[in-house]
């Protein structure tokens, strides 16, 4: 029965998310920005010693997961936040449904949007690659991306593809988590991209100078922070293969979707600016 209700649910916050003119501005943006990068990668390619194109997926999938926690955060804090300053929260309380059900059915939606997503630009990506590519061996791709790094294939490829879906499903958790803190899109969106910026230039900035100043590796720290984890499962890292980051990235995950669900369990719905 709580299933039945949950698919339900899931089903209208996709009717109401879909008809919203920001997620396929957001949508053409993106693939915009991978048709870019794409034209980049196949104009450089020599035709002789070019790198194979198996690789393609694999580079376009570390610049998603680059950019892909920013648009995360920004699309679970507006399926959220928009919720409580229009009343649609008073009104699924009154009518019934809990509030985890209703939170899990937004998470859902917006984890499934974005993985679409993310697949229909590997999908781009990986054909583009075939019709330039050179050799019949694949060279690097996926979680690696140098072509010097060693024989990757699709499977390296697929493994970046699955990488970058389960980072946007955590840094979803993350937004919605501070979504409901606040009960604001803003509050969400802006605390959300100020964690992002802040791990994603202070670590390496503060990693340097502590080798520098002290020799102090910072990196044996922060690559188990929500950035590290997931940017060691897209990259891998130099002492660690990317399965090492794999649970943690997991960890993250169901702690940030389970504070999101906890949160509002305790939050009052009545009030709160979208």
């Amino acid at each position: 029965m709580a299933n039945a209700a949950l698919i339900n649910l899931a089903r209208w916050e996709w009717f109401r998310f879909r008809r919203r003119p920001a997620l396929w501005v957001v949508v053409g943006l993106v693939l915009a920005g991978a048709v870019a990068q794409l034209g980049v990668q196949a104009w450089l390619i020599d035709g002789e010693g070019g790198a194979s194109g198996y690789q393609f997926p694999g580079w376009v999938m570390v610049t998603a997961g680059e950019a892909g926690p920013l648009l995360a955060v920004a699309l679970a804090a507006a399926a959220l936040g928009g919720d409580f300053g229009s009343g649609v929260w008073r009104a699924l309380v009154a009518r019934g449904i809990p509030r985890w059900q209703a939170a899990l059915s937004k998470l859902l939606v917006v984890s499934l949007a974005l993985n679409l997503l993310l697949a229909g630009v590997w999908i781009l990506a990986a054909a583009v690659g075939l019709a330039v590519g050179v050799g019949a061996e694949p060279a690097g791709g996926g979680m690696t991306t140098l072509p010097d790094d060693g024989a990757g294939g699709w499977g390296a490829a697929v493994g970046s593809l699955g990488a970058v879906g389960l980072t946007l499903v955590a840094y979803a958790g993350l937004g919605a988590a501070l979504t409901v803190a606040g009960r604001a899109t803003a509050f969400g969106l802006g605390i959300g991209i100020a964690i992002i910026l802040f791990e994603s230039l202070i670590y390496p900035l503060a990693g340097f100078i502590a080798d520098l100043a002290w020799g102090i590796a910072l990196d044996d720290y922060t690559r188990w922070t929500l950035w590290g984890a997931t940017r060691g499962l897209i990259r891998g890292d130099d002492d660690l293969s990317a399965w090492a980051f794999l649970g943690p990235t997991v960890a993250y995950a169901a702690l940030c979707w389970g504070l999101a669900l906890v949160i509002l369990e305790r939050r009052d719905v009545d009030s709160g600016r979208g």
